[in-house]
């Protein structure tokens, strides 16, 4: 089963406009932004729950999201994950990812 990862780029006036940045995810229980590849624009990290697997989306940079989203696998083997963050946890400049299993509690 897959499901869509959409963000809505908002215009600054409280007008939104859809943009997809993956229609082939799985099931999607957590999502977080945060500049991955450090290069300035916010990329997005999503918890896949049903494919066991944490995948990160690199932003083209394309002002308002409207460009292409490119799916990188963070991890293909945690049991069932049930949240993620995107957080500089070792201090030394770049963001790093956190989360939690369902299957066996533990954080990854």
């Amino acid at each position: 089963m897959t499901r869509t990862i959409r963000l809505f780029d908002n215009s600054g006036t409280g007008q939104f406009t859809e943009r997809i940045i993956s229609n082939t995810a799985s099931v999607t229980l957590a999502v977080d932004a945060g500049d991955i590849d450090g290069d300035g624009d916010l990329d997005v990290v999503t918890s896949n729950y049903s494919a066991t697997s944490v995948v990160w989306y690199e932003n083209d940079g394309t002002p308002g999201g409207s460009g292409t989203w490119t799916p990188h696998t963070v991890d293909a083997a945690v049991g069932k994950p049930w949240d993620v963050e995107v957080a500089d946890i070792d201090g030394d400049g770049d963001n790093d990812v956190i989360g939690m299993s369902r299957t066996d509690h533990n954080a990854f």
